[in-house]
């Protein structure tokens, strides 16, 4: 009995193993706009990866990535910033990529 309970006890590795997972994707697109002197294909490259996960299946990395791209500053996704937009169900979700769009179209316009 008392084993049982030890046992119970011990985390369940898949929900560790997703939270990890969850903790560094949000961690990663945190820190991406702080990346400078990339080269072009580099900087392809990590639009391509933040783009991606606007459709991760987490909200929070979904929003963070929205941050990302608003971060990086590159105007050339506002399309794909837009579409996102319109595929999501989720108020809050959206009204974040409609922030973060507006700072793109911003930076735009400058």
């Amino acid at each position: 009995m008392k084993q049982e309970l030890v046992a119970s006890r011990q985390p369940d590795t898949t929900v560790v193993n997703s939270l990890r997972s969850l903790t560094i994707r949000i961690s990663a697109l945190a820190l991406l706009p702080e990346f400078h002197n990339l080269t072009p294909a580099e900087s392809q490259r990590v639009l391509e990866l933040v783009i991606y996960r606007l459709d991760d299946s987490e909200p929070t990395v979904q929003m963070e990535a929205s941050s990302a791209l608003a971060g990086l500053g590159d105007v050339s996704a506002i399309p794909y910033l837009k579409a996102a937009i319109v595929r999501e169900k989720e108020e809050a979700i959206r009204s974040v990529f409609e922030l973060n769009l507006e700072k793109l179209e911003k930076k735009a316009k400058d």
